[in-house]
């Protein structure tokens, strides 16, 4: 071969030769921090998170915190003659599950000492569309221990302190998904917080919010599927915002005189779903 024709081949290889055009170099997805580890392992996945690299979440939280000592905070304790209620939606249809939304979003159980406060959430959600709401259940639980759970003070704020979004999540959602990093900072100054199951935020105008980690903690004792109706025939049937209103939701959506059978919905495998069942210890 002469020396134009190696000077050629160096310049221009041939296709199919190992100097030839190679395949580009596959770069592997990046994976999505998980918000339900404790706060250091967050610290660890964020770092390798190109999506989120920009938000300090440390920072943040240690914001909310700070807004929690800043407007008082004490422990609250909850206990099995507790009637809590807990609106639900789902986009598929048939029975809900009350973990479903913990075990898809990582966002606990929401619930209330009022039942007309917690019927309003079943139409409506942070994360879905009105229009995409399939079905739609009420839940009358309890829990089953003595649990204790953080109390803000009358008139505070709300829990995140911020703005209704915080990195484009909803504020609520943004604290349930940070709650074992949030959890480590408050303890880092106040221990007596240690074992809090959530928090709670009472109020005079009957819309109590309760908000717990881990529904495995509650008992649900009864069960109504409201995907018939919005919550705006109930409010024209009982009312809202009053003594009397609840008593009369009480007494027409779960009277004392009946107890309808609650069948939790099974998993894949057909397993019954254990938080429902209220037999799970707490992790």
């Amino acid at each position: 071969m002469g020396l134009f024709s190696r000077l050629k081949n160096a310049i221009f290889p041939k296709k199919g030769t190992s100097e030839g055009t190679r395949p580009a170099k596959q770069v592997p997805l990046p994976i999505l921090n998980d918000t339900a580890k404790a706060s250091t392992d967050i610290q660890k996945e964020e770092k390798g998170t190109s999506e989120r690299s920009t938000f300090d979440h440390e920072k943040e939280c240690r914001e909310i915190v700070k807004t929690w000592r800043q407007t008082g905070i004490s422990l609250q304790a909850l206990t099995p003659k507790d009637a809590l209620y807990s609106g639900q939606e789902s986009t598929e249809r048939g029975a809900i599950s009350l973990d479903h939304k913990a075990k898809s979003l990582n966002a606990g159980v929401w619930l209330s000492r009022h039942l007309m406060y917690a019927s309003s959430y079943t139409d409506f959600s942070s994360t879905i569309e009105s229009h995409q709401i399939q079905s739609k259940g009420l839940f009358e639980t309890s829990p089953h221990r003595n649990i204790e759970v953080i109390l803000f003070a009358k008139g505070a704020p709300h829990p995140s302190g911020q703005p209704r979004y915080i990195d484009s999540v909803a504020s609520d959602l943004y604290i349930a998904q940070q709650w074992p990093r949030l959890l480590a900072i408050l303890c880092e100054t106040n221990p007596e917080f240690r074992n809090v199951s959530g928090h709670l935020r009472e109020c005079d105008k009957f819309t109590s919010e309760i908000w717990l980690h881990e529904p495995d903690e509650l008992n649900v004792t009864r069960y109504l599927d409201v995907s018939h109706e919005k919550h705006t025939d109930r409010v024209s049937r009982y009312g809202s915002g009053n003594l009397n209103s609840e008593l009369l939701a009480k007494a027409g959506l779960f009277p004392q005189n009946e107890v309808p059978a609650y069948t939790p919905p099974t998993t894949q495998d057909d397993a019954p779903s254990l938080p429902c069942e209220g037999t799970s210890p707490k992790p």
